[in-house]
């Protein structure tokens, strides 16, 4: 019987250690966040638990879970601004814990930068059915980690709960502190952070050598409002040329003005030069050149490129009927939509409206370690003001060990992010924590004068919250209602009309108005940040319902230029504008939006860059005629 039990007991044990050993390892990431909170009643909304379960919203996030930490990241912060309307998340460290399974010893670990640190606790159980339960603790040092001698003594709680999930399943846990609030992200999966991805790297050298005669030569852009301001000068260039002579990057080293860098690297990216031989084969090479910008003395000349494909259809709408031949219609609209240009132009009006703009918009990263993030997983070392992993640290004096990432060397890096072609994971070029969300209510003031136009924007609310300050204006060039009431003179007005091509690719109904479908394409390619243009026209009034342009305008927008000099792309960037509200056959602006996207980077897809809407409504008008020349 002895014998019995002890064979019963010995099969028990074993069956125990069978499946002891079964259990997977699992990995506990966490990630933490800091903003600025609202204050008031909002703030309690913070003390929250959120997941895809009980936040659809949040759904998204399940399918960025098998990504890259940076895709993710991204992901949590774009949740947290939306849920919580907040205006800043800064992205503050990731942490990564293995656990068997099975075991309930606390996993525990500490990151610092040189001001502060965070001790992570997480004390895990499993629930089986891939469920696990957990308490996270995470407590912060409250003195300065470079000059205390011991500031682990010394711990506040910032964020505690208990809680559980399932595997793959993100969870978001806030809490208010101080004067801001905590935002923890877990995720608890069977796959650990990928390592090892290969970072942006240097393109192989290639000879510096004389300028070879050039076979195709493409003029770049030169805007009529520069030259007429006088802005010139050379911009110098580094070309680089393939084995075949054709242009496959151009690299500024001389700037004059963001437009007229951009335009270069646009027109030279379409030159073809004659190969460079050496030792009787063609062989990659690279050379310096200027182009010169003279104000006094500029003739436009070939196209500056072939105009960017609108993804429209051009076959003509078939209206009650029969066809109606499109072609012959052209005239009679040009001219009817000059008129109407013509009477905009000269019209004089003073009003006030509500102006709400909404905008989100991204930033390049601007930290050289964060450039590594690109292709792989947030490294132990994030550079100045970053944080560390300290759990396998050991010796004090390692700690505090911090590198600076020279500008010169982001810029070289960044240069070549268009090498780069990562295998499964999405390309994060844009910061997280440089995310930037604008909601802004307006009261705007449009004023006519004989010596032009003038514009006054007082902010009435920032992000959703009341400004006591009713003096405080918002100055910013790229939210001025004057580009959206005057775009269609930018094609139509008759003076403008013969630097496009035009074509009549429809009808459409608008608002219970029958329009006519017009594209425009610049003979020169660019004509004055204009590359090609939909425009719907009212065929009886000539009036312009809806207008679409394609290009970046020449000023409003430097940081676009800029980054698209830097990553040799040509951005997309689409600007629509709608009319409503008709004052004496004079159509003011009711919608404008505007998206820009960063193709070619990422071959996975392109890359958002800005998002904006502008609203305007209750107009009240001072008075209208027809004195005076608008100038911009």
């Amino acid at each position: 019987m002895n014998k019995e039990k002890l064979t019963l007991f010995a099969a028990i044990f074993f069956l125990c250690l069978q499946g002891a050993s079964a259990a997977e390892k699992l990995y506990f990431r966490v990630y933490l966040f800091h903003a600025q909170s609202p204050g008031g009643e909002s703030r309690q909304q913070l003390d929250a638990i959120l997941s895809p379960s009980s936040h659809p919203e949040l759904a998204v996030l399940r399918e960025k879970v098998g990504g890259s930490n940076a895709e993710f990241t991204a992901g949590l912060i774009d949740s947290l601004m939306e849920i919580f309307d907040l205006e800043r998340v800064e992205d503050l460290f990731l942490q990564e814990k293995e656990w068997d399974g099975r075991s309930k010893v606390p996993l525990k670990g500490r990151v610092a930068n040189a001001v502060e640190g965070f001790s992570i606790t997480i004390n895990p159980k499993p629930l089986g059915s891939g469920r696990v339960a957990f308490l996270l603790d995470i407590a912060r040092t409250t003195q300065e980690m470079k000059t205390a001698l011991n500031p682990w003594q010394d711990l506040k709680t910032v964020l505690k709960r208990e809680l559980e999930t399932a595997l793959d399943e993100p969870v978001i846990l806030g809490a208010p502190f101080e004067n801001g609030a905590y935002f923890a992200a877990v995720l608890i999966t069977k796959v650990k952070s990928p390592q090892g991805q290969p970072s942006p790297t240097q393109e192989n050298k290639v000879e510096l050598v004389t300028a070879p005669n050039a076979i195709k030569r493409i003029q770049p852009s030169y805007p009529e409002e520069l030259r007429r301001r006088g802005i010139g000068g050379e911009v110098g260039m580094q070309v680089t040329v393939n084995e075949s002579g054709a242009v496959i990057r151009v690299d500024v080293l001389k700037r004059v003005h963001p437009y007229l860098d951009f335009t270069v690297v646009q027109a030279f990216r379409k030159w073809t030069f004659e190969p460079v031989i050496r030792k009787g084969k063609p062989v990659k090479a690279a050379f310096r050149c200027g182009w010169y910008f003279d104000p006094g003395d500029y003739q436009p000349g070939s196209p500056a490129g072939e105009a960017l494909e609108l993804d429209r259809a051009r076959d003509p709408v078939e209206m009650p009927g029969g066809k109606e031949d499109l072609s012959l219609v052209l005239p009679a609209l040009l001219e009817k939509s000059g008129d109407y240009c013509d009477k905009l132009s000269r019209a004089a009006f003073d009003f006030v409206c509500d102006q709400r703009i909404q905008e989100v918009c991204y930033s390049l990263l601007k930290d050289l370690n964060w450039v590594t993030i690109i292709t792989a997983p947030k490294p132990k070392q994030m550079g100045t003001g970053s944080y560390y992993d300290l759990s396998e640290r050991t010796k004090p004096s390692e700690q505090m060990e911090f590198s600076d990432a020279s500008q010169s060397r982001f810029d070289d890096l960044v240069q070549d992010l268009g090498q780069v072609r990562p295998k499964a994971e999405r390309l994060q070029i844009m910061d997280p924590k440089q995310t930037r969300r604008n909601d802004f209510v307006c009261d705007y003031m449009f004023v006519r004068t004989p010596a032009g136009a003038k514009e006054r924007r007082l902010i009435l609310k920032e992000n959703g919250r009341s400004v006591a300050d009713r003096k405080r204006s918002l100055e910013d060039e790229r939210y001025s209602g004057l580009t959206s009431l005057l775009a269609p003179l930018r094609i139509l007005a008759k003076d403008r009309q013969g630097k496009f091509d035009f074509v009549v690719t429809g009808k459409d109904k608008i608002r219970g108005t029958r329009v006519y479908q017009v594209e425009a394409r610049p003979r020169s390619g660019d004509e004055d940040g204009v590359w090609a243009a939909r425009i719907w026209v009212d065929g009886e009034t000539g009036q312009v319902l809806k207008c679409e342009i394609e290009g970046v305008p020449v000023e409003g927008y430097e940081d676009v230029l800029v980054d698209s000099v830097a990553l040799n792309i040509r951005p997309s960037f689409i600007a629509t504008h709608e009319y409503r509200n008709d004052k004496k056959g004079i159509l003011f602006p009711y919608r404008s939006t505007v998206r820009v996207e960063y193709p070619g980077v990422d071959p996975q897809g392109p890359i958002p860059k800005i998002a904006s809407k502008l609203s305007y409504d209750k107009y009240r008008f001072f008075t209208v005629g027809t004195e005076y020349q608008i100038e911009k």
